[in-house]
């Protein structure tokens, strides 16, 4: 797992995702069917123990970051990796788990935070993720991220096949903004 010290935003700060951080308020998002509505773990009731599985079991080249506001709560996590160290890129993804803090621009403000990382810091040249999540599809664009795709009913949710879209953002295109800096 890549060790990564505190990103710190104007908002909110990213710092390691470590064992102590799965508890029972932690659980209750990975198992809300609200918050997990989009993820590919969300048929599946999820315990401490393969949480903590799950961390020991992450590649050199990956990392999961716990989102914290200013004051230090714990609200969601994102997660980069593998990277590919010879296309030099990375896929992302991310939950804000509670859902007292949906809406406030944790999560654009996270995703800015690892993609500067990742492009400046890391060395990378693209960032990506695919996703069923409108919400995330607007918070890439709100960003600058490019649609590149469109994986015709790649997923299954709500009895239905939907669409998953890809998105991307290439180093070339990242603009430093200042409402994310600290």
């Amino acid at each position: 797992m890549i060790s990564i010290a505190f990103l710190h935003g104007k908002n909110i700060f990213l710092r390691p995702f470590l064992a102590k951080d799965i508890n029972e308020n932690y659980l209750s998002w990975l198992n809300d069917t609200e918050t997990s509505k989009f993820s590919r773990r969300r048929l599946f009731p999820t315990n401490d123990l393969q949480c903590k599985k799950y961390l020991s079991e992450l590649k050199t080249t990956e990392s999961v970051l716990a989102i914290c506001t200013c004051e230090g709560k714990h609200i969601g996590n994102i997660k980069f990796g593998p990277i590919n160290f010879i296309h030099r890129s990375a896929d992302i993804s991310i939950v804000i788990g509670d859902k007292n803090e949906w809406g406030k621009g944790y999560a654009s403000e996270a995703i800015y935070l690892i993609t500067k990382h990742l492009f400046n810091t890391i060395g990378l040249n693209r960032v990506e993720a695919g996703t069923v999540n409108p919400a995330f599809a607007r918070v890439a664009e709100k960003l600058g991220w490019k649609k590149e795709g469109v994986f015709r009913k790649g997923y299954f949710l709500n009895n239905t096949f939907v669409d998953v879209i890809r998105v991307s953002l290439l180093k070339e295109e990242f603009v430093i903004d200042k409402k994310y800096e600290e």
